[in-house]
């Protein structure tokens, strides 16, 4: 047997059905202008963070030189090379912090798809750079040739690090694409 006694939300408003409006009968949906107002809003919020997500000119050197020294630490013994390892993965939160105190903004990931390209581009650079002094080492070769791939770990960091950051800021004050109607 089925009970017709109106069912009431927490609100004490009947729930189910299509009267009580998106948000329990409080509030209606936005109109066309006002949502274009929102939108037209929050992409001059992306452009303003685009213009505060300048990398201080330091940052990418320091880095640089981190990677220099993880890729250069495989000329030295396993022990010493290990060491310098884990001491540039411990300092890497603290450049960070340095970073983020200042400016007060960070971007953990890529927000679109030209600074996709370029942290992908970055990473692969600096995984064949180590790849290629692990194998170096492990090879047997002359521990100086690990230090071809530790040299250009360095202008690649600063190089690749910078077109990272002009991508990023791009794609951040370039509003996305309107997504088509259906």
């Amino acid at each position: 047997m089925e009970d017709h006694v109106p069912r009431h939300g927490t609100d004490g408003a009947p729930s189910g059905g299509p009267e009580n409006g998106a948000a329990g009968g409080c509030e209606s949906a936005p109109s066309v202008a006002e949502a274009r107002v929102a939108l037209d809003a929050l992409d001059a919020d992306s452009s303003r963070l685009a213009t505060r997500l300048v990398t201080p000119w330091w940052y990418h050197l320091v880095l640089g030189v981190m990677v220099c020294a993880a890729i250069g630490a495989q000329a030295l013994p396993r022990v010493s090379s290990m060491t310098v390892i884990v001491l540039v993965i411990i300092w890497i939160p603290f450049l960070i912090k340095a970073y983020t105190s200042r400016y007060k903004v960070w971007m953990s990931e890529p927000a679109g798809p030209r600074s996709r390209r370029m942290m992908v581009l970055l990473v692969v650079t600096l995984v064949v750079l180590m790849t290629s002094g692990v194998l170096m080492k492990i090879s047997g070769l002359s521990p100086w040739w690990v230090l071809v791939p530790a040299a250009l770990g360095l202008p690649a960091t600063v190089w690749l690090g910078r077109r990272y950051d002009a991508a990023l800021r791009a794609d951040l004050s370039t509003p996305a694409p309107a997504s088509p109607q259906r």
